[in-house]
């Protein structure tokens, strides 16, 4: 791992403290409004005597935008594009940004994605770490006290900024609002209105593109979408070629053991440990290791030599056929 500062820190410090693993990506918009917010959070845990420590995971694709982001977080930081954030990724079967993983000083999971939570409650999440059943639900009573204490005042009222404006520009004071029901329209001049959209949006026909949307779900995952027939063909020309093809190889990257090729189940995805790219559908897999290729990594050098042209169309006359998760040749 890697300190703001860039020096490298063993995973050894992390024994026998709560540890958070933070997964997200420093361009999303969910960056800008999440990290400052766990930032705090972190700050109050500390001063508050916890033995706690947050690791980011950043899934930036620029190494430019990660150590100008790593500049600036005071947490401890995943090297980029190291090869245990994909399996972090594949282990915590990550969703969405941003999600957040608490681990006990035991090194057990306690909490698979607290992200919520802390959207829910801001800063004030913290009284509730590590949001275990007990401290979830003495934290639901003190946010719920907090919501019977509010006021219009509290909502409005911001230092000097103790009035609202009216159609004529004259400032009205916000407590002569009190006592009266308010109603909070919130807009903003970036934001385009349903009506605007819908005008410039070319709508479905309303017919039926595909009934058998499960199948399709179950043999290509999120890959079928849109469900149209172009799409199911474009797929399915893809899965011919695989006929081609070896059930087993020996890879130089990978000497130790077999690689077999699999189909991956469905709506999964891996890193391959070669190109260090995602993949989904069909790998070459060591189950012994938990190690990925792509087919086309694969296949490009078998045994450290190149598929030369010849052996590609020998090896294409042989034929597949795939029992549960593995692929066997027909003999």
């Amino acid at each position: 791992m890697l300190d703001t500062i860039c020096f490298q820190v063993p995973v050894s410090k992390l024994e026998g403290k709560y540890a958070g693993l933070y997964f997200n990506d420093s361009r999303s918009s969910e960056w800008e409004e999440f990290t400052p917010i766990l930032t705090q959070i972190h700050e109050n845990l500390k001063q508050n005597g916890e033995n706690f420590e947050i690791v980011t995971i950043l899934l930036d694709d620029e190494e430019s935008s990660f150590n100008d982001t790593l500049a600036k977080l005071p947490f401890l930081v995943i090297p980029f594009k190291d090869k245990s954030i994909g399996k972090l990724i594949r282990y915590f079967e990550l969703r969405s940004f941003p999600t957040f993983v608490i681990i006990g000083s035991d090194g057990k999971t306690l909490r698979n994605n607290c992200a919520d939570i802390i959207e829910e409650h801001g800063v004030d999440a913290w009284e509730g770490f590590p949001f275990s059943q007990e401290e979830m639900g003495i934290l639901e009573e003190k946010a719920k006290a907090k919501l019977e204490q509010q006021t219009l005042e509290s909502h409005l009222v911001r230092g000097e900024f103790n009035y609202v404006v009216g159609k004529d520009g004259t400032k009205i004071p916000v407590s002569d609002l009190v006592g009266k029901t308010i109603i909070l329209y919130i807009s903003v001049v970036w934001f385009v209105s349903w009506r605007e959209y819908l005008q410039e949006k070319e709508l479905p026909s309303g017919k039926i593109v595909c009934e058998d949307v499960i199948l399709l779900f179950t043999e290509y995952g999120a890959d079928a979408y849109p469900f149209t027939k172009e799409r199911v063909k474009e797929l399915h020309d893809k899965i011919e070629n695989i006929k081609g093809w070896p059930e087993r190889i020996k890879h130089e990257v990978h000497e130790s053991h077999e690689l077999l090729l699999i189909k991956c189940r469905p709506f999964s995805i891996y890193d391959c440990d070669l190109c260090e790219g995602t993949g989904d559908i069909w790998s070459y897999k060591c189950r012994e290791c938990d190690f990925y290729l792509h087919p086309e990594c694969a296949l490009e050098k078998v045994d450290g030599e190149d598929m030369g042209e010849e052996d590609g169309q020998n090896a294409a006359k042989e034929e597949y056929v795939c029992d549960s998760d593995v692929c066997r040749k027909v003999e």
